[in-house]
């Protein structure tokens, strides 16, 4: 019983000291940073969620993984490497592309590696059919 009393003041708090850093945000404070907690569609909205009457100056793109060495996929049946490091990118920039255009003039900014420069070309039906064939 005790426990589960525990657990939830320890909720109650997090709820507060989320609140009180939005509440900062909002009074003045310039700088933000938010960071998805996990790979997916979910840990990629979970960071866009409450900025609706934010400004956002600039958005970086910065989430990146090494392969796996075994076919990982996300809950959303996704594999990760890709999901992580290219369709997460893609699905933030547009779930926050109008609050780039209100906060205007607002910048975007990709952070990539190396790790494709050994790729001399893209065979789009090659990952049709991993992707198809691969299981988990």
């Amino acid at each position: 019983m005790k426990k589960k009393e525990e657990e939830e003041e320890e909720e109650e708090e997090e709820e507060e000291e989320e609140e009180e850093e939005e509440n900062r945000y909002r009074e003045g404070n310039s700088e933000r940073s938010r960071t998805p907690r996990r790979s997916g569609h979910h840990g990629v909205q979970e960071p866009a969620e409450g900025l609706e009457s934010c400004k956002l100056d600039v958005l970086v793109l910065n989430a990146g993984i090494g392969g796996p060495a075994e076919r990982v996929l996300t809950p959303d049946g996704l594999e990760l490497t890709m999901a992580t490091n290219h369709f997460g990118h893609f699905l933030l920039a547009n779930l926050l592309l109008g609050l780039l255009k209100d906060s205007q003039p607002s910048r975007v900014v990709v952070v990539a590696s190396m790790a494709h420069a050994g790729v001399k070309s893209l065979d789009i039906e090659v990952i049709k059919v991993y992707t198809m064939s691969s299981g988990p």
